[in-house]
Protein backbone atom coordinates (compact mmCIF):
# COMPACT_ATOMS: atom_id res chain seq x y z
CA UNK A 1 0.00 0.00 0.00
CA UNK A 2 2.95 2.13 0.87
CA UNK A 3 4.30 1.61 -2.44
CA UNK A 4 1.07 2.70 -4.27
CA UNK A 5 1.38 5.83 -2.34
CA UNK A 6 4.69 6.58 -3.68
CA UNK A 7 3.67 6.04 -7.08
CA UNK A 8 0.68 8.23 -6.34
CA UNK A 9 2.78 10.79 -5.44
CA UNK A 10 5.45 10.65 -8.04
CA UNK A 11 2.28 10.68 -10.57
CA UNK A 12 0.80 14.13 -8.95
CA UNK A 13 4.51 15.68 -8.61
CA UNK A 14 4.88 14.95 -12.66
CA UNK A 15 1.27 16.30 -13.47
CA UNK A 16 2.46 19.43 -11.56
CA UNK A 17 5.83 20.26 -12.45
CA UNK A 18 4.93 19.37 -16.52
CA UNK A 19 1.49 22.00 -15.83
CA UNK A 20 4.14 24.75 -14.25
CA UNK A 21 6.69 24.50 -17.45
CA UNK A 22 3.75 24.58 -20.22
CA UNK A 23 2.16 27.52 -18.45
CA UNK A 24 5.23 29.29 -17.97
CA UNK A 25 5.94 28.21 -22.15
CA UNK A 26 2.64 29.72 -22.82
CA UNK A 27 3.00 32.91 -20.69
CA UNK A 28 6.31 33.99 -22.10
CA UNK A 29 4.93 33.22 -25.81
CA UNK A 30 1.79 35.39 -25.35
CA UNK A 31 4.28 38.93 -24.24
CA UNK A 32 4.91 38.46 -28.28
CA UNK A 33 0.96 37.72 -29.57
CA UNK A 34 2.35 33.53 -30.04
CA UNK A 35 0.93 30.54 -28.38
CA UNK A 36 1.63 26.77 -28.35
CA UNK A 37 -1.84 26.53 -29.22
CA UNK A 38 -2.39 28.32 -32.48
CA UNK A 39 -6.11 26.72 -33.17
CA UNK A 40 -9.65 28.23 -33.22
CA UNK A 41 -10.38 26.96 -30.16
CA UNK A 42 -7.78 28.32 -28.40
CA UNK A 43 -8.37 31.89 -29.67
CA UNK A 44 -11.90 31.58 -28.65
CA UNK A 45 -11.03 30.50 -24.89
CA UNK A 46 -8.55 33.85 -24.91
CA UNK A 47 -11.51 35.96 -25.94
CA UNK A 48 -13.76 34.42 -23.58
CA UNK A 49 -12.43 34.98 -20.33
CA UNK A 50 -13.25 38.80 -18.84
CA UNK A 51 -9.67 39.02 -17.95
CA UNK A 52 -5.99 39.47 -19.58
CA UNK A 53 -4.76 36.40 -20.38
CA UNK A 54 -1.33 37.11 -18.96
CA UNK A 55 -3.38 37.20 -15.54
CA UNK A 56 -4.83 33.75 -16.42
CA UNK A 57 -1.65 32.22 -16.80
CA UNK A 58 0.06 34.03 -13.54
CA UNK A 59 -3.02 32.35 -11.37
CA UNK A 60 -2.49 28.92 -13.07
CA UNK A 61 1.27 28.90 -12.26
CA UNK A 62 0.71 30.53 -8.91
CA UNK A 63 -2.21 27.44 -8.45
CA UNK A 64 0.62 24.58 -9.38
CA UNK A 65 3.10 26.13 -6.89
CA UNK A 66 0.91 26.05 -4.50
CA UNK A 67 -0.05 22.45 -5.23
CA UNK A 68 3.34 21.32 -5.52
CA UNK A 69 4.34 23.18 -1.83
CA UNK A 70 1.27 22.43 -0.63
CA UNK A 71 1.91 18.38 -1.29
CA UNK A 72 5.51 18.50 0.24
CA UNK A 73 4.41 20.15 3.24
CA UNK A 74 1.49 17.72 3.91
CA UNK A 75 4.31 14.51 2.83
CA UNK A 76 7.04 16.10 5.71
CA UNK A 77 4.35 16.79 8.45
CA UNK A 78 1.20 14.88 7.44
CA UNK A 79 -0.65 18.30 8.80
CA UNK A 80 -4.00 18.29 8.43
CA UNK A 81 -4.03 21.88 7.60
CA UNK A 82 -2.40 21.07 4.41
CA UNK A 83 -4.79 17.82 3.69
CA UNK A 84 -7.47 20.71 3.99
CA UNK A 85 -5.90 23.23 2.03
CA UNK A 86 -5.05 20.48 -0.49
CA UNK A 87 -8.52 19.16 -0.86
CA UNK A 88 -9.84 22.72 -2.01
CA UNK A 89 -7.15 23.30 -4.05
CA UNK A 90 -7.58 20.11 -6.09
CA UNK A 91 -11.47 21.03 -6.24
CA UNK A 92 -10.81 24.52 -7.33
CA UNK A 93 -8.93 23.39 -10.29
CA UNK A 94 -10.31 21.12 -11.47
CA UNK A 95 -14.12 21.68 -11.73
CA UNK A 96 -13.20 25.33 -12.94
CA UNK A 97 -11.07 23.77 -15.59
CA UNK A 98 -13.10 21.21 -16.90
CA UNK A 99 -16.42 24.02 -16.74
CA UNK A 100 -14.31 26.30 -19.28
CA UNK A 101 -13.65 23.06 -21.38
CA UNK A 102 -17.41 21.64 -21.38
CA UNK A 103 -18.17 25.37 -22.07
CA UNK A 104 -15.92 26.11 -25.02
CA UNK A 105 -17.27 21.79 -26.56
CA UNK A 106 -21.14 22.45 -25.95
CA UNK A 107 -21.71 26.34 -26.43
CA UNK A 108 -19.32 26.77 -28.99
CA UNK A 109 -18.43 23.83 -30.68
CA UNK A 110 -14.77 23.91 -30.77
CA UNK A 111 -11.53 22.42 -28.81
CA UNK A 112 -9.31 24.04 -27.41
CA UNK A 113 -6.73 22.02 -26.90
CA UNK A 114 -4.17 23.66 -24.90
CA UNK A 115 -6.58 23.87 -22.43
CA UNK A 116 -7.41 20.42 -22.41
CA UNK A 117 -3.80 19.60 -21.92
CA UNK A 118 -3.72 21.53 -18.64
CA UNK A 119 -7.50 20.10 -17.95
CA UNK A 120 -5.85 16.55 -18.27
CA UNK A 121 -2.79 17.63 -16.31
CA UNK A 122 -5.29 19.06 -13.50
CA UNK A 123 -7.30 15.93 -13.50
CA UNK A 124 -3.63 13.63 -13.34
CA UNK A 125 -3.11 15.62 -10.22
CA UNK A 126 -6.56 15.54 -8.76
CA UNK A 127 -6.92 11.70 -8.91
CA UNK A 128 -3.58 10.96 -7.77
CA UNK A 129 -3.45 13.69 -5.00
CA UNK A 130 -7.10 12.42 -3.52
CA UNK A 131 -5.89 8.83 -3.80
CA UNK A 132 -2.50 10.20 -1.90
CA UNK A 133 -4.14 11.49 0.84
CA UNK A 134 -6.68 8.50 1.52
CA UNK A 135 -4.07 6.48 2.02
CA UNK A 136 -4.28 8.37 5.78
CA UNK A 137 -7.98 8.50 5.62
CA UNK A 138 -10.09 11.61 4.28
CA UNK A 139 -12.52 12.17 7.04
CA UNK A 140 -16.18 13.96 6.62
CA UNK A 141 -14.94 17.44 6.98
CA UNK A 142 -11.94 16.60 4.23
CA UNK A 143 -14.73 15.54 2.28
CA UNK A 144 -16.92 18.89 2.97
CA UNK A 145 -13.57 20.96 1.76
CA UNK A 146 -13.01 18.93 -1.46
CA UNK A 147 -17.06 20.14 -2.26
CA UNK A 148 -16.38 24.05 -1.04
CA UNK A 149 -13.14 23.88 -3.57
CA UNK A 150 -15.27 22.31 -6.13
CA UNK A 151 -18.16 25.08 -5.68
CA UNK A 152 -15.86 27.82 -5.54
CA UNK A 153 -13.84 26.69 -8.77
CA UNK A 154 -17.38 26.43 -10.47
CA UNK A 155 -18.32 29.75 -9.01
CA UNK A 156 -14.49 31.43 -10.22
CA UNK A 157 -14.76 30.17 -13.53
CA UNK A 158 -18.45 31.30 -14.41
CA UNK A 159 -17.54 34.48 -13.19
CA UNK A 160 -14.19 34.77 -15.68
CA UNK A 161 -16.49 33.39 -18.84
CA UNK A 162 -19.87 35.23 -18.34
CA UNK A 163 -19.76 39.04 -18.75
CA UNK A 164 -22.64 40.77 -16.75
CA UNK A 165 -23.85 42.30 -20.62
CA UNK A 166 -23.76 39.69 -23.20
CA UNK A 167 -27.03 41.67 -24.62
CA UNK A 168 -27.01 44.15 -26.68
CA UNK A 169 -30.05 45.84 -25.39
CA UNK A 170 -27.89 46.37 -22.10
CA UNK A 171 -25.54 48.14 -23.31
CA UNK A 172 -26.16 51.85 -23.89
CA UNK A 173 -23.95 53.35 -26.66
CA UNK A 174 -25.63 53.38 -29.74
CA UNK A 175 -22.85 52.93 -31.82
CA UNK A 176 -19.86 50.93 -30.55
CA UNK A 177 -16.71 48.77 -32.06
CA UNK A 178 -16.44 45.59 -30.71
CA UNK A 179 -12.66 44.53 -31.12
CA UNK A 180 -10.07 41.98 -29.24
CA UNK A 181 -6.77 42.01 -28.32
CA UNK A 182 -4.01 41.04 -30.60
CA UNK A 183 -5.97 41.92 -33.68
CA UNK A 184 -4.07 43.36 -36.13
CA UNK A 185 -7.10 44.37 -38.45
CA UNK A 186 -8.72 45.98 -35.32
CA UNK A 187 -5.88 48.38 -33.93
CA UNK A 188 -5.91 49.72 -38.10
CA UNK A 189 -9.61 50.49 -37.44
CA UNK A 190 -9.15 52.16 -34.41
CA UNK A 191 -6.19 54.39 -35.52
CA UNK A 192 -8.71 54.94 -38.10
CA UNK A 193 -9.77 59.39 -37.80
CA UNK A 194 -13.17 58.25 -38.84
CA UNK A 195 -13.66 55.18 -35.90
CA UNK A 196 -11.30 55.89 -33.07
CA UNK A 197 -13.71 58.02 -31.34
CA UNK A 198 -16.50 55.80 -31.17
CA UNK A 199 -17.23 53.68 -28.09
CA UNK A 200 -15.11 50.07 -27.73
CA UNK A 201 -16.04 47.53 -25.83
CA UNK A 202 -14.10 43.98 -25.98
CA UNK A 203 -15.18 40.53 -27.76
CA UNK A 204 -16.11 38.77 -24.61
CA UNK A 205 -18.67 41.36 -23.60
CA UNK A 206 -20.57 40.29 -26.47
CA UNK A 207 -18.92 37.19 -28.09
CA UNK A 208 -22.19 34.99 -27.31
CA UNK A 209 -24.25 37.49 -29.42
CA UNK A 210 -21.89 37.64 -32.35
CA UNK A 211 -22.08 33.75 -32.39
CA UNK A 212 -25.33 33.84 -33.17
CA UNK A 213 -25.84 36.28 -35.64
CA UNK A 214 -23.10 34.44 -37.36
CA UNK A 215 -19.88 36.57 -37.04
CA UNK A 216 -16.24 35.04 -37.32
CA UNK A 217 -14.08 37.89 -37.85
CA UNK A 218 -12.80 41.41 -36.22
CA UNK A 219 -13.30 44.21 -35.82
CA UNK A 220 -17.01 44.76 -36.17
CA UNK A 221 -18.80 48.05 -35.60
CA UNK A 222 -22.83 47.44 -34.34
CA UNK A 223 -25.49 50.50 -34.49
CA UNK A 224 -28.62 49.87 -32.33
CA UNK A 225 -31.72 51.07 -33.92
CA UNK A 226 -35.47 51.08 -32.57
CA UNK A 227 -36.28 48.56 -35.38
CA UNK A 228 -32.99 46.71 -35.76
CA UNK A 229 -29.74 46.38 -35.08
CA UNK A 230 -27.46 47.00 -37.68
CA UNK A 231 -23.67 45.06 -37.90
CA UNK A 232 -20.53 46.25 -40.46
CA UNK A 233 -17.60 43.71 -40.95
CA UNK A 234 -14.74 45.72 -42.27
CA UNK A 235 -13.34 43.61 -45.09
CA UNK A 236 -11.02 44.83 -47.94
CA UNK A 237 -10.81 48.20 -47.09
CA UNK A 238 -14.64 48.62 -46.88
CA UNK A 239 -17.57 48.41 -44.49
CA UNK A 240 -20.02 45.39 -45.68
CA UNK A 241 -23.16 45.99 -44.17
CA UNK A 242 -25.77 43.29 -42.59
CA UNK A 243 -29.03 44.14 -40.76
CA UNK A 244 -31.39 41.88 -38.29
CA UNK A 245 -34.89 42.55 -36.56
CA UNK A 246 -34.28 41.69 -32.79
CA UNK A 247 -36.36 38.50 -31.66
CA UNK A 248 -39.47 39.36 -29.41
CA UNK A 249 -37.29 38.45 -26.22
CA UNK A 250 -35.46 41.36 -26.81
CA UNK A 251 -31.50 41.33 -27.13
CA UNK A 252 -30.57 38.79 -29.20
CA UNK A 253 -31.49 39.04 -33.10
CA UNK A 254 -30.68 36.56 -36.21
CA UNK A 255 -29.47 37.30 -39.47
CA UNK A 256 -32.37 36.88 -41.95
Amino acid sequence: MRNEGSKAYKVYLASLILGIFLVAIELLLSFTNRSICPSEGCKIAENLLLIPKQYMLIIAIIYFISLLLLGLFYRSSKGQLFKFLLLIFIGVGFTGDWFLVFKLIWEYNVKCYFCLTIAGLVTATAFSGVYMLSRDRVSYPGLLNLLLGSLLGLLGAFVITTPPADRLDTIGEKILIVYAKGCSRCEELLQDPNFRNLPKIPVASVYSFLKIVGIDSLPVIIEKREEDVRIFVPKEKRLEESSCQPLPQGGLCVLP
